[in-house]
């Protein structure tokens, strides 16, 4: 886990968001890569903005560390892949999933 990427949205004490990013297995010094392990709202916050706000925290701090790329994967009928699209994220086939693919500007 990289702990400084990775984030929860809280509402009292009630986690209402979070992510997880993790270093890629196939990581070397020049190619930094990171996957998002998991993205979460819940199903009452959701539509609100708070995985945008998540997603961009984490993909600036790991930009910020000199990570060159970040995958995410997500179900085809997943409605978050819009969210994933305009965050600059594009779509490579790898089974029933859709790997999603971001370089760092």
């Amino acid at each position: 886990m990289i702990p400084e990427a990775s984030f929860v949205l809280k509402d009292g004490e009630k986690i209402i968001a979070g992510i997880i990013s993790v270093e890629a297995d196939n990581t070397v010094e020049s190619n930094k890569c990171a996957l998002i392990a998991d993205v979460f709202v819940d199903k009452n916050n959701r539509r609100k903005g708070l995985g945008k706000q998540i997603m961009s925290k984490s993909l600036a701090k790991l930009k910020e560390m000199n990570f060159n790329s970040v995958i995410l994967w997500v179900s085809s009928n997943n409605p978050a892949r819009f969210l994933y699209y305009g965050l600059g994220f594009k779509d490579t086939e790898y089974g029933v999933e859709i790997s999603y693919f971001q370089t760092k500007k």
